[in-house]
């Protein structure tokens, strides 16, 4: 009801979860971790997907790969474990 929404106070900042939308490189400008919006879409963990596009953007910046935000896993590391153990739901 409106007064319920009029009473909420958020207490805290926005956190951006996984979308494949949105560029997350320009020119020399490489965005990763929750910058680029790349906290999983499950547990809304970031720490690896942070690894992760940081070393896919050293791989491009040394010419050795491309980061490409689409290639990257949108569920946490547990998540495919948990799929790997008890089988996709």
């Amino acid at each position: 009801d409106s007064q319920t929404r009029q009473s909420i106070k958020p207490a805290s900042h926005g956190y951006y979860l996984y979308s494949p939308k949105g560029e997350v490189k320009a020119d020399n400008c490489f965005l990763i971790g929750d910058s680029a919006g790349l906290a999983s879409v499950d547990l809304a963990e970031g720490i690896a997907p942070a690894v992760e596009s940081g070393v896919m953007a050293a791989s491009e910046i040394l010419e050795q790969g491309q980061y490409v935000k689409a290639k990257m896993e949108h569920t946490s590391p547990l998540a495919t474990l948990w799929r790997l153990r008890f089988g996709a739901s």
